[in-house]
């Protein structure tokens, strides 16, 4: 049975990785949401400016 090697056991395996990939993953994730509340928000003024019709 062959068991699999990792190119850079050191570094995958180091658990300060896995805190940085889940603060990335969080942070996307809020940036996100507070795009969508932002153009939420101004959609309004974009409408009237650009004289859309709902």
């Amino acid at each position: 049975m062959s068991s699999i090697q990792l190119a850079y056991p050191s570094i995958s395996s180091s658990p300060a990785w896995k805190w940085i990939i889940l603060s990335t993953v969080l942070l996307g994730a809020n940036m996100s949401s507070l795009d969508v509340s932002i153009v939420d928000a101004a959609m309004p003024t974009l409408k009237a400016e650009f004289g859309a019709k709902s």
